[in-house]
């Protein structure tokens, strides 16, 4: 959703795509109803709220007619024949969609489905029906007595256009309307009367009764006559009796506040009542919480006493800030993210497993200079390269300088000793060695018995 203020008239314009298919007219009655019930601006603003709402898009309503009939229909140019049959408009007629909407004389052939650069209608196996789903649709607030020369607007020129890059042919309309420009003296003078009607808005006066009352029979007859003439006020939520002998009295409603205004320098039973707000600033706070509210947008474009100093950047940043959090302060707005720390520095890889050793930093010069004399003393300080604590440094030492060359091959090395073998374990008796008890012979069979 779009919207905007031109003068005192607010202006929102909504673009939307409802379901498709040429039965599914339930469907997009229902994206209409959620679409009008949950769009809503800061502070909760609703959309049918706005002075005019334009209302365009992909409706998808289909024409609940035959295909050649439809065809035939367009080829004569017999509109109203089938607006007849046109879902958008039943529907509207029923009280379902759009109501008080209004749209402009269509005239025109429907605007779905073509053939992508073609003017030939849907030739691809499905052959839709062409229909009218393309359509911008206004609507206008009543606001208060109509008389009966009131009118939603002009439709200056509602038509299509011939562009062929899509299947279907883009709807252009045009709308005059009115733009109202408020009074704002007479409307100051009308916030102001609102104000003081309404009163407080924590509805709580305090009352200083003069002379003091004490604990006396004729302090119970002024605290019930008191009691009396401030439940004529209105309803009393809270009484109670402050450390310092005031009486404070909280109604439900601020009109009882106005109304114990009144009683200001009256006497009751001999003693005079002195009558304040308790919060002396109300009307004040009142109208600092109304402009929070009076408005709620901010320029697009300079106006002809600004356009000289307009900045067009500064404004952009109020709109976006403003769209995000629109209580958000000058002080309050939220700065620009730090920014991302650079990565670690990389560790020098080391040689042959040695540690690392910083590099020896050039010597530093200070020239100290005692503001009493003239002198100047010069300080040549050195920083000590120190290993990493726990780890000592390699130092490399170079050979002298008469020292012979030899090379690797000829350097005397340590003898190696010879390798010993370990002696071989004496092997256990074998199995050939193992006594075994004797196999008995087969020969010594016993005897066989013989048959009877």
């Amino acid at each position: 959703m779009i919207r905007f203020n031109l003068h005192s008239t607010s202006f929102a314009f909504v673009c939307s795509h409802f379901a498709a298919g040429q039965s599914q007219v339930k469907e997009r009655n229902d994206d209409y109803t959620e679409i009008a019930r949950n769009l809503s601006s800061p502070f909760a603003r609703s959309l049918h709220s706005h002075d005019y709402v334009i209302w365009c898009g992909d409706f998808n309503y289909r024409i609940d007619m035959e295909r050649d009939t439809v065809k035939e229909t367009i080829f004569e140019g017999d509109w109203p024949s089938m607006l007849e049959f046109d879902q958008l408009k039943a529907n509207q007629n029923r009280g379902l969609v759009f109501q008080d909407y209004i749209e402009g004389e269509i005239n025109f052939p429907p605007t779905y489905k073509y053939d992508l650069f073609s003017d030939d209608y849907d030739t691809s196996e499905k052959c839709r029906i062409p229909a009218w789903t393309d359509r911008v649709l206004l609507r206008r607030r009543k606001f208060g007595d109509i008389g009966p020369d009131w009118s939603p607007c002009k439709v200056v020129f509602y038509g299509r256009a011939e562009l062929k890059q899509s299947d279907h042919r883009p709807v252009i309309a045009t709308f005059d309307v009115d733009a109202l420009r408020v009074d704002e003296d007479a409307r100051e003078d009308v916030i102001s009367d609102v104000i003081r009607r309404v009163g407080p808005q924590d509805g709580t006066v305090e009352i200083q009764v003069i002379p003091e009352m004490g604990p006396s029979v004729a302090d119970d007859g002024f605290i019930n006559t008191f009691k009396t003439e401030m439940n004529m006020c209105g309803e009393i939520a809270v009484m109670r009796r402050t450390q310092e002998g005031k009486v404070c009295i909280t109604f439900k409603e601020g009109f009882g506040a106005l109304a114990a205004f009144k009683y200001h320098g009256k006497e009751i039973n001999g003693r005079t009542l002195q009558v304040r707000p308790l919060n002396t600033q109300w009307e004040v706070i009142t109208r600092k919480e109304l402009a929070l509210f009076s408005d709620t947008s901010l320029p697009l474009i300079p106006t002809l006493t600004s356009a000289p100093s307009f900045d067009y950047a500064s404004t952009l940043a109020a709109i976006k800030l403003s769209s995000n959090d629109p209580f958000n302060d000058e002080n309050e707005r939220q700065k620009d993210p730090p920014r991302r720390p650079a990565p670690p520095s990389r560790p020098q890889p080391v040689e042959n497993g040695a540690p690392v050793v910083a590099a020896a930093q050039p010597p530093t010069t200070l020239a100290l200079t005692n503001p009493l004399t003239t002198s100047t003393r010069t300080i040549n300080e050195s920083p000590e390269s120190k290993p990493p604590s726990g780890l000592a440094p390699v130092l490399k030492k170079s050979p002298p300088a008469n020292a012979p060359f030899v090379k690797d091959d000829e350097r005397k090395l340590p003898p190696v000793p010879p390798r010993k073998i370990p002696p071989v374990p004496a092997r256990s008796q074998g199995l050939s060695q193992t006594a075994f008890p004797p196999v008995p012979s087969r020969n010594n069979t016993p005897p066989v018995p013989p048959r009877a």
